[in-house]
């Protein structure tokens, strides 16, 4: 139920509005956004896949061969530091990880 509510969530609301959520467009504060999004559904007992963005991390550390640390790191690197860019590749990527999961 959760994965259904988080892809929903992600992939409808907060990519039409992010400026909503985040303030200002870029990807280290939409890291932020989601870092606090998975504290509050553990403080709240909701369950989440345990290893949710482990694995996004490994899927973009593999599609774009990269040594970041990070998947907000890889995203800013790919981009070039556009920062919007960084956002609207996030989404794209978390469509196409999302599907290929499902």
């Amino acid at each position: 139920m959760w994965e259904r509510d988080f892809y929903d969530f992600m992939l409808g609301s907060l990519r039409k509005a992010p400026g909503m959520y985040i303030g200002k467009k870029n990807i280290y504060n939409l890291g932020t956004f989601i870092c606090g999004y998975c504290i509050a559904t553990r403080i709240h007992r909701v369950e989440m896949k345990p290893d949710f963005f482990g694995s996004f991390y490994q899927f973009l550390k593999g599609k774009f061969k990269s040594d970041n640390t990070e998947w907000t790191g890889i995203l800013a690197e790919i981009t070039d530091g556009d920062e919007l860019r960084a956002v609207d590749l996030f989404f794209t990527e978390l469509e196409l990880f999302y599907n290929s999961a499902h």
